[in-house]
Order: structure tokens, then sequence, then C-alpha cells
């Protein structure tokens, strides 16, 4: 029996098997999907194992995954230069700690200052015509990506003992896990405590379900 799904890609596929498509689907899901651990079980090879399934994944029972999110105190910040500069966060939360692996993108950052730039611009020409429309759009435009660059804050702006939330690919390296950044983003730490209640919930709601944490 044949179907077709609208969550696969035209382009990709014509026609798949029921089977093949709940497949896809799954690896869909597994590519978005965003765990939240304590850090001492990410790095923990029995609790969090290689995926059977996929490689370069790594799954907790049956729940397949690669991207996490930790949030934690900065503890260490070393630079190395190989092929990019890269600025490796020490994260601690408490549980254990995580080097996290921030690659210099220059064309980020061109893009984060360009932005915040257009940004100071837009206010200056808003301030000489404070009724043009066009500008207020411009700037309420330019002010929502800014917003969004936060999170791609420059390195030179994290210090020791910052509380920061980072987003990011598991990894190992000669037996020992690290992360690859793909956001991050300093937090209040007067609301840790809601946070790791929410993470604790998880665990007694889903997490234990999968495999015995205690």
């Amino acid at each position: 029996m044949e179907a077709t799904s609208e969550e696969i890609p035209a382009e990709t596929v014509v026609s798949l098997t029921k089977k093949q498509i709940q497949t896809l689907q799954m690896k869909k899901h597994q590519e978005k999907r965003i765990l939240r651990l304590f850090i001492s079980h990410f790095l923990d090879p029995v609790k969090v194992q290689f995926s059977s399934e996929r490689e370069s994944y790594y799954q907790i029972g049956d729940i397949v995954f690669k991207k996490i999110q930790v949030r934690g105190v900065i503890t260490g910040i070393n630079v190395t230069f190989k092929t990019n500069e890269t600025h490796i966060f020490s994260i601690d939360d408490g549980t254990g700690t995580l080097d996290c692996f921030l690659i210099d993108d220059d064309f980020l950052e061109n893009l984060r200052v360009k932005t915040q730039n257009d940004v100071e611009n837009n206010v200056a020409l808003l301030q000489q015509e404070p009724q043009n429309s066009v500008y207020r759009a411009a700037l309420m435009m330019r002010q929502s990506s800014k917003d969004k660059f936060k999170k791609f804050l420059p390195r030179t702006e994290f210090s020791l003992g910052d509380t920061v939330v980072v987003i990011g690919k598991l990894s190992e390296y000669k037996g020992k896990r690290n992360c690859f950044i793909q956001s991050i983003c300093k937090v209040d730490p007067i609301n840790n405590s809601d946070y790791y209640e929410d993470l604790c919930n998880l665990y007694k709601t889903v997490y234990n379900k999968h495999i015995n944490f205690t």
C-alpha cells in the first residue's frame, strides 16, 4: 500500500509506503528534539548511550536525540586557534561540568553588528521625524531582529560566573562528551529554582518512564 504525506517535502519524495513515511517523520522529530537533562546525566555513558538507530545520535531508553539544552554557571573560559577561533565555555549546573564549544562565525557576528547599527540609525531618524510611519515600521522590524540576536552575544560579553542557557549538539571526543553551541544567552540566576523545579518535573513525568535515573 502506498501513501503520501504533506510533512515530507514533495521534492524529496513522490510516494512512500506508510512505514517509510513514519520512519522519515520520526527522524525529523529526532532532529528537532531538544533534550533537557542535568549535566551529570548527559555525561553518564550508561544512562545516556549512543543511539543504535542513528549515527552520532544519543538515546535514553527509546528517546533518540542529538540537541540538548543545559543551564548553569560559566566556570571556565578557554580559547583555541585551530581552523577557526573557538571559545570553550565550561558550564556547571551543580551536578557536573560540560565543555561547550562556540566556533567563531564572522558572518553571524558581522550581521549582528550591522543589525545593531541599523537599529541605532533608525532610532535617530525616528527622533527627527517621529510621525514618519516608514521609519517607525523599519525600527520595529530591526528591533525584533536585534532581540533575536541577543542569544548570539559576542564571545567577549561572557564572563566567569555568568549564568547561561546553552542549546547545542551533544558530541564526544576521545571518550569525553561536550557540546557544540548553536545558541547561548545570559539569564538571571534568580530564576534558577523555577528552571530546576521544572526540570525535576520532567524527570518525574517523562524521563523516568523511559529509564531509571535513581
